[in-house]
């Protein structure tokens, strides 16, 4: 059995999900924000992993990630509206449970060439490995 790694799990879920798609298009991006005109946009990061071992599975092998979502905007209103939207889909294709979710630090420096909000989720995601 091949197992997909986290991180591709994640963006195969959200690339996937048409309600996501409607807001952002293809502007999921994994690490950082990405130069250019990019916004709105998803980021994720893996910030954690939490080994679990359960009843046998395919691959006998349960983990639990925490990760980070940044939903980036030109508005507040949309970064929010993003994120909620981004809660939803993360529930409803890998069963996540959302652990947080908050307005994101500004940096004068960026606030001032340009309007770009932030919102975080933070969930948790299980997933197998070999």
């Amino acid at each position: 059995m091949t197992t997909q790694l986290p991180g591709e799990v994640i963006f195969i879920a959200l690339a996937a999900s048409g309600t996501l798609h409607a807001v952002v298009a293809d502007k999921i991006f994994p690490g950082g924000l990405p130069q250019g005109d990019q916004l709105p946009c998803v980021i994720y990061k893996i910030i954690s992993g939490i080994d679990q071992a359960y009843d046998q599975t395919p691959s006998g092998m349960l983990c639990k990630d925490r990760v980070q979502f940044d939903c980036w905007a030109s508005t507040h209103h949309t970064s929010e509206g993003l994120a909620k939207i981004l809660s939803a889909v993360l529930r409803s294709t890998l069963g996540a449970e959302i652990i947080n979710s908050f307005d994101g630090p500004r940096d004068p420096a960026v606030e001032s060439k340009t309007e770009m909000w932030c919102y975080i989720v933070e969930a948790y995601i299980w997933h197998e490995e070999d």
